[in-house]
C-alpha cells in the first residue's frame, strides 16, 4: 500500500508498468485532495493537490480503467510514503489493513 504524504490516502495501484509514475483509481479519502485546472505547459490538465497543505501530489487523467470509473491519478513518486502492510497499525493507517485481504484482491 502507498500512502499520500501528509495523510492524503490513495487507492491500490491500477497499472502495473514499472516506468509509469504510480496510478490510481480513485483517493481512498477524497476529501484529502482537491483538484485544480493546471494549464502549464502548453496544456490543460488536472492537478491534484494536498487539501491540507497545498503540496502538489500529482495529475488526474481520464484514460483511467473504465470498469473503475475511467480515472487515473498519477502521482508524483516523491509525494508517496510507502508502508509494508505489517507496518500500517503501528504508523496510524490500521482502518486500511482490510484492503490487503484475500477479498480485497
Amino acid at each position: 500500500m502507498s500512502t499520500c504524504c501528509l495523510a492524503n490516502r490513495c487507492s491500490r495501484p491500477s497499472t502495473n508498468s514499472t516506468a509509469a509514475p504510480p496510478s490510481f483509481t480513485k483517493p481512498l479519502e477524497p476529501a484529502n485532495v482537491v483538484e485544480n485546472v493546471d494549464r502549464s505547459h502548453g496544456v490543460t490538465r488536472t492537478e491534484v493537490r494536498s487539501t491540507h497543505r497545498n503540496s502538489h501530489l500529482g495529475h488526474l487523467f481520464p484514460d483511467g480503467p473504465r470498469d473503475k470509473g475511467g480515472l487515473r491519478y498519477s502521482m508524483n513518486s516523491a509525494s508517496l510514503r510507502f508502508i509494508h502492510r505489517d507496518q500500517l497499525e503501528r504508523e496510524g493507517y490500521g482502518d486500511y489493513l482490510t484492503l490487503f485481504t484475500q477479498e480485497a484482491q
